[in-house]
């Protein structure tokens, strides 16, 4: 039978048994659709910051087959505001960008900052100084002069998600994370995601750049039921990262987040999600620890029989390491391994947490 409907520019199809074999797995029945909702894109990155395997190019070259006739706009903005007249240029380049995306409403906003992290300080970097060299600022400062131009673009989209891709000091550092979540419910992002690696690398993140464009953008799945599935094309990124979730909700009539972190758990290497040194810090030694699991703690020795042993033979008691299941941890079925699985592990930031180690009252 012809259905000239059918034949309508608007018109996407999608796998039905893949997406019920989803609804399945995320426990959820859901309408079955697909978003034809217009997509940006914007990468804002740091001036002369090598960005090759970048997530955003990949989320928009597997986007494009979904939108044969327009709908789909990916925007590089390389910033360099380490001068007052580079500040003011940055300002009047975004401002000309935003004036030609007013042609057409855009309902899906992706965001994505790649950046450097002054170890030191902790923060961002915002581009070259007079001198030529790297400049630093605060994760206020930096998004304030960053974000402002794009703020309506922001505001008016129906969802949107920012991708910190910075080293994870700033994740791992109190002040510099509140100020980070404070960006985030100011500029109205309806999610954020973000990274905790000493020594980040962006292209690790394209299984769940790419699972996030397909879950998220097309089939448009909440963004926190549907990053359990999104982290089980991802468990690799696992071994470098662990992965900050925050979410934007009401509380008592006020915007508010819900913060979670999904690390990777591994028997052997990653106990509980904690990372276990590959070089024994005692004896220096390279080899396997000896590890034991008992009352929900792994507790792991050093294997080498020497460690603890001086060269005037004293001795100490060899190497060891105990870890502790985290407060409130659920351990997650997407993903599982037979020795290793993603972990969610809430963050309640009106105590010392267990896992970042600091809180709001600090």
């Amino acid at each position: 039978m012809h259905v000239p409907e059918l034949g309508q520019a608007d018109v996407t199809f999608h796998c039905m048994h893949c997406h019920t074999a989803l609804a399945k797995k995320l426990n959820e029945n859901v309408p079955y659709y697909i978003s034809t909702a217009p997509v940006l894109i914007i990468h804002f990155k740091l001036v002369d910051h090598p960005t090759a395997g970048s997530p955003a190019d990949m989320i928009h070259s597997f986007l494009q087959p979904y939108f044969p006739h327009g709908g789909l706009h990916l925007l590089d903005v390389i910033f360099d505001f380490g001068t007052a007249r580079k500040t003011n240029a940055y300002s009047q380049q975004c401002t000309a960008l935003v004036n030609d995306l007013e042609k057409e409403e855009y309902s899906l906003v992706c965001i994505i900052i790649t950046t450097h992290t002054d170890d030191t300080h902790r923060d961002p970097f915002v581009g070259h100084d007079k001198k030529g060299n790297y400049i630093a600022a605060s994760v206020i400062e930096f998004m304030n002069v960053l974000l402002p131009p794009w703020h309506d673009v922001i505001q008016c989209a129906q969802e949107s998600t920012l991708f910190f891709m910075g080293c994870g000091a700033i994740i791992n550092q109190s002040d510099t994370f509140r100020d980070l979540r404070l960006s985030v419910l100011e500029y109205t992002f309806s999610s954020a995601v973000a990274f905790t690696a000493p020594h980040f690398q962006p292209p690790y993140t394209c299984h769940l750049a790419l699972a996030y464009a397909e879950l998220v953008l097309i089939e448009r799945f909440n963004i926190r039921e549907a990053f359990p599935e999104i982290l089980a094309q991802s468990y690799r990124l696992g071994m470098h990262t662990s992965i900050i979730l925050m979410t934007r909700f009401k509380h008592n009539g006020a915007a508010a987040l819900e913060c979670t972190r999904y690390a990777w758990a591994h028997t052997a290497s990653r106990p509980w999600g904690f990372t276990l040194l590959v070089q024994c810090p005692q004896c220096g030694c390279i080899s396997q620890w000896n590890s034991t699991y008992s009352s929900g703690m792994y507790i792991v020795e050093c294997s080498y029989t020497g460690c603890g042993r001086s060269r005037d033979n004293e001795t100490t008691s060899c190497q060891k390491y105990t870890f502790k299941r985290p407060r409130g941890s659920k351990r997650l079925k997407p993903g599982k391994r037979h020795n290793a699985e993603w972990l969610e592990i809430p963050l309640d930031f009106s105590r010392p947490n267990a896992v970042t180690g600091f809180s709001d009252s600090e």
